[in-house]
């Protein structure tokens, strides 16, 4: 993260031994960041391993000074994909992307999409 004048404020590094890929960034009026995209097997983005499965598409949110707040990943047997995040006016993260099967997210039914 970089500040508005392009001074270095923090960076992290995340991933496990297998692929890993941060396709959506985005950063709310306040500093937190979010970020979307894939986790192939379990990685820790900073609230403990997430993912375990293939290919997993992951949202993880992170305050201004870089301390994590929540990591999930969601996926079904097939590829799983994260594409973009954004916030909204009132702090709320939205993710688009795509997955295969079925999948849930958090506390919703699982959710089915043709294969």
């Amino acid at each position: 993260k970089y500040n508005s004048s392009g001074v270095h404020q923090w960076s992290k590094r995340f991933g496990g031994v297998y692929f890993d890929i941060a396709n959506g960034v985005a950063v709310n009026p306040a500093g937190s960041v979010a970020m979307t995209g894939y986790i192939t097997g379990a990685v820790d983005l900073g609230t403990g391993p997430v993912g375990g499965g293939g290919s997993d598409a992951f949202l993880a949110r992170y305050d201004a000074d870089a301390n994590p707040l929540f990591s999930a990943a969601y996926g079904s047997t097939y590829t799983d994909n994260g594409l973009a995040v954004a916030f909204d006016p009132s702090g709320g993260v939205f993710m688009t992307g795509f997955f295969a099967g079925s999948t849930s997210f958090g506390s919703r039914a699982a959710v089915s999409s043709p294969r």
